[in-house]
């Protein structure tokens, strides 16, 4: 099969870690030979040349293990697929990933994907500028990660120890860049091959998702705090804390990535790619794609993200007994986003609804300072919406909070200076 470039890579380029404008035009770095190459070797060694050189590409060694040696594409996926397996262009891999994650049975869909993944790396080993296998790296890692989703228990290890070779060759021959999220990896595949035997671990599994989100692999993070969510055991609303902990932390993600700033946009990647399968596993609804360009769009597509973390942050708000802290979080964050998108209104009815959460989130400096941008948050409603009633109250309790850090802060210094007065004397 003739190697075919995905549309514009360059601009993906910026989703690989450390800086990458120094890396362009290196030499591309050397993937190591794959068990299930080493594997088809072995099996097909008593083969005619001719059929054997027939499926030479690290796309057809992973499909003939399962299928046979004349496993056709067709065949791979049923003669009768109405939708082809297309990579030309993002566009197209969209739509072919799209079409068999609508179908009840998944069997198909990872087929697909492991069709996918296996031509990404190849093309990758192929590859002699390093700016480019980078990109299609990181695409076969976004295959791999799609696999272990819609594997039984959201876990495929095979799938990702193929990630984990990724990294190890990336983190061995570019240690500058790479040498970190190799690390990172190396306890994501301890966690996935604990679950791989004990699946309802559910301490490995949050362990999990908190090594995802670190990695950067935010809608893989969301994937997992969500199966937990789901496996935790049924317990009346106000109580069920630790999956109202799980709820907050899937909103986090949600928001932290609506209001990525401009000048972090070159992850778009990773954006587009939460966008994307969100809306893959929501029926399409909820977000709009991001494009390639045009500011105001991008802005408008990242605001429809906001939606989708208010209904986690209002789940959040349900469990009354989640802790004054993280409710006050929720309930802060959920109201900046209503008064954001142009619900003031609402906003200022789950503010005043959950301000008396704020004496129970303790006496900290930290503490008052959510306090104040708590109250912040409610007189900049107040005064957009008029509210003479709300404002004054506000106002009042703003003046209180200032008056009260500042205090706390002028203590915390005054025991700082005292103790390093005694360290010195000693």
């Amino acid at each position: 099969m003739a190697a075919q470039d995905p549309a514009a890579p360059e601009e993906d380029v910026a989703r690989a870690p450390g800086n990458v404008e120094a890396l362009r035009g290196e030499a591309p770095v050397k993937l190591r030979l794959m068990k299930v190459e080493s594997e088809f070797r072995h099996n097909t060694r008593t083969l005619p040349r001719q059929e054997r050189d027939k499926f030479t590409s690290m796309l057809w060694n992973s499909i003939r293990l399962d299928f046979g040696p004349k496993t056709t594409i067709a065949q791979l996926v049923g003669s009768d697929q109405k939708a082809a397996l297309s990579y030309e262009h993002e566009d197209a891999l969209k739509h072919t990933v799209d079409y068999y994650r609508s179908k009840v049975d998944h069997r198909e869909l990872l087929r697909v994907l492991r069709f996918y993944s296996a031509y990404f790396l190849q093309q990758a080993r192929r590859e002699h500028k390093f700016s480019k296998q980078l990109f299609l790296l990181f695409k076969a890692a976004d295959m791999l990660r799609m696999l272990s989703q819609y594997s039984p228990f959201a876990i495929s290890a095979d799938a990702e120890t193929l990630v984990y070779a990724i990294f190890a060759d990336l983190g061995s021959q570019r240690p500058a860049q790479f040498k970190p999220y190799f690390a990172a990896e190396q306890d994501i595949i301890k966690a996935v091959r604990r679950l791989a035997v004990f699946p309802s671990d559910h301490r490995a599994r949050e362990r999990l998702a908190e090594l995802y989100y670190q990695q950067t692999s935010f809608y893989d993070a969301f994937v997992q705090f969500s199966f937990l969510s789901r496996i935790y055991p049924k317990m009346p609303i106000a109580g069920d804390t630790r999956r109202g902990a799980k709820y907050l932390q899937m909103a986090n993600i949600v928001q932290e990535l609506a209001h990525v700033p401009r000048n972090r946009l070159g992850d778009a990647r990773k954006l587009r790619n939460f966008i994307d399968r969100y809306n893959r596993d929501h029926g399409g609804k909820g977000m709009l794609p991001l494009p390639n360009s045009d500011p105001a769009r991008i802005q408008k597509s990242m605001a429809s993200m906001l939606p989708a973390a208010d209904a986690l942050y209002r789940q959040t708000l349900a469990v009354t007994r989640l802790g004054a802290p993280r409710l006050t979080e929720a309930a802060l964050k959920l109201g900046q986003n209503l008064d954001q998108e142009g619900r003031p209104k609402e906003a200022l009815a789950v503010l005043l609804e959950h301000k008396a959460l704020l004496a129970k989130i303790g006496a900290s400096a930290t503490a008052w300072e959510r306090r104040l941008e708590y109250i912040n948050q409610v007189v900049a409603v107040a005064m957009k919406l008029q509210r003479r009633d709300a404002l004054n109250l506000a106002l009042e309790e703003q003046r209180d909070f200032r008056v009260e850090l500042e205090r706390v802060q002028q203590n915390t210094k005054a025991r700082k200076t005292v103790a390093e007065s005694d360290e010195e004397m000693v």
